[in-house]
C-alpha cells in the first residue's frame, strides 16, 4: 500500500456493539478495506457498572481487532467509547487495562460529540439528504438526535434512553399494555426537550433519518434479501403491529432479525413510533453511515496523507 493510501482505523466501542472500520480516502470517498462488528453488550444489566463478563468480552474483541490492525502498520488508529463507559463507575480500570494490554488509548466522548460524529457519518454516506431532517441513532446506552437544515447542524442532543437503559426494567414477554404505557411515559418525559424543540424550530412533516443497528435491522426485516433504503410510515406501522405482540422466542424465528437484536427490537420500535409521532414524517430514510464513518472521515481529513 502506498503512502497515498495510508489507512485509518476506527474502533467504535458502543454499549452493545463494537465496530471495527479500516478505510482509506480515495477521490474524496471512503474506500472500505475491512469492517466487522461484534455484539459485546458492554452495558449489560443497565449502565453504571461494567460486569466482569462484559469486560472479558470487550477485551477478547479488542484483542481480535488488534490482530486485524497489525495488518495495517502505517494506519492511524482511534478508539471511541460512548454511553457505557461514560456512565460506569469502573471505567478507569477498564481503560487502564486496554492501555496496558493493547497499547491503545480510548477516547470517551460526550453525547454531543457522539451526535456530531454521527451527523458527519450520515453526510459521508449520502449525497441525497433532504434539505431538512432529523437524524436518530438508537444505541445501547443513549439515543442521539441531530436536526439539520441547509447543509448544517442546527441542534443536537443525547438522551440516556438506549436499549440497555430500557432493558434493565423487567417487562413481561410479550410486552403487555401496562409495560408499553410505562415505557412510553418514561420516553415521553425524557424526550420533552426534543418535543419542544421540534414544535418551535423544525418543519413538519420533518423527514426522519435512522442511523445504526436498530434501523438496519428494520430495513432487513422489511426486505431481507435487499435491505430497504427507506421505510414508509405505513410499513413501519405494520411492522410495529406485528412485532409488539410477539414473544422473544417468536422473534428469534423471524427472517431479517438478528438473534442479538431480538431481545430489544420492540423497545427500539416504541422509541421510533414516538419520534414519528413528533416529526409526522411520512417515511424513515435509512443511513448506511453513523459514528464510525464520521470519525473515519474526520481522521483521514485531519491526518496528513503523505
Amino acid at each position: 500500500m502506498s503512502d497515498q493510501q495510508r489507512p485509518g482505523i476506527i474502533i467504535d466501542m458502543g454499549s452493545n456493539t463494537f465496530h471495527l472500520l479500516i478505510a482509506v480516502l480515495q477521490q474524496d470517498e471512503l474506500a472500505v478495506l475491512h469492517k466487522e462488528k461484534t455484539f459485546v453488550h458492554l452495558g449489560e444489566g443497565g449502565l453504571g457498572h461494567l460486569t466482569g463478563a462484559a469486560v472479558k468480552r470487550a477485551m477478547q474483541t479488542l484483542t481480535h481487532y488488534k490482530k486485524m490492525a497489525l495488518q495495517y502498520p502505517s494506519a492511524s488508529i482511534r478508539l471511541y467509547a460512548t454511553a457505557a463507559l461514560r456512565e460506569a463507575d469502573n471505567t478507569a480500570e477498564f481503560i487502564s487495562m486496554v492501555e496496558q494490554e493493547l497499547g491503545w488509548k480510548v477516547d470517551i466522548i460526550s453525547g454531543r460529540e457522539e451526535a456530531r460524529l454521527i451527523y458527519k457519518g450520515v453526510l459521508s454516506a449520502s449525497r441525497t439528504l433532504p434539505g431538512e431532517g432529523l437524524i436518530m441513532d438508537i444505541g445501547g446506552g443513549s439515543v442521539e438526535f441531530i436536526h439539520f437544515r441547509d447543509g448544517g447542524m442546527k441542534w443536537s442532543n443525547s438522551y440516556d434512553i438506549g436499549a440497555n437503559v430500557l432493558e434493565q426494567y423487567r417487562y413481561s414477554d410479550p410486552l403487555d399494555k401496562d409495560d408499553i404505557n410505562s415505557i412510553l411515559r418514561f420516553v415521553t418525559a425524557k424526550l420533552t426537550p426534543l418535543k419542544q424543540y421540534i414544535a418551535q424550530h423544525a418543519a413538519r412533516p420533518l423527514p426522519l433519518i435512522g442511523a445504526s443497528g436498530s434501523f438496519e435491522t428494520l430495513a432487513s426485516m422489511v426486505s431481507p434479501s435487499n435491505p430497504a433504503s427507506q421505510i414508509a410510515a405505513s410499513t413501519f406501522e405494520e411492522l410495529y403491529e406485528r412485532l409488539l405482540p410477539t414473544t422473544l422466542e417468536e422473534r428469534l424465528q423471524m427472517e431479517g432479525l438478528p438473534e442479538k437484536r431480538a431481545g430489544y427490537i420492540v423497545l427500539a420500535m416504541l422509541l421510533c413510533k414516538y419520534v414519528l409521532s413528533l416529526t409526522k414524517s411520512r417515511e424513515i430514510l435509512i443511513s448506511r453511515g453513523a459514528l464510525k464513518e464520521g470519525a473515519m472521515w474526520e481522521l483521514l481529513r485531519e491526518s496528513p496523507i503523505l
